[in-house]
């Protein structure tokens, strides 16, 4: 983290907490990597500490999981007008070393448009 307190996700120094913290770690973001417009990097920070995270919860809206209906496509315009993130899940699908658990998609949400899903995931 920085003085400030606040978790700098593209930000390699930030992840120095986990090294800090007792195995097994669990990480969980909600409605956090959205704001990312690419996840990348929060992928590549986190390997470097994989021996001691048990598992990953994102509680995130994913924008791959929008269908083509009416309702899905306003879903993705929305995801881009507002420039919040399209790749979290090609990006933990494209790592060899990552295990998809569960994913579940659009469960909840207040706003219609950026619901949240769920993914759970860990390091092989």
């Amino acid at each position: 983290m920085d003085k400030s307190g606040i978790f700098q996700f593209l930000e390699p120094a930030t992840y120095e907490l986990i090294a800090q913290a007792e195995p097994p770690v669990v990480i969980f973001t909600a409605h956090a990597i959205e704001q990312l417009p690419h996840s990348s990097l929060v992928f590549d920070n986190l390997l470097q500490y994989r021996d001691k995270i048990q598992a990953v919860f994102h509680f995130e809206p994913v924008y791959e999981l929008h269908r083509e209906s009416l309702l899905g496509l306003m879903r993705r315009r929305y995801t881009e007008i507002n420039n919040y993130n399209k790749d979290l899940l090609s990006e933990l699908q494209s790592r060899a070393y990552i295990c998809i658990i569960e994913l579940q998609g659009d469960m909840f949400g207040l706003n219609p448009l950026n619901p949240t899903s769920i993914i759970h995931w860990m390091f092989e």
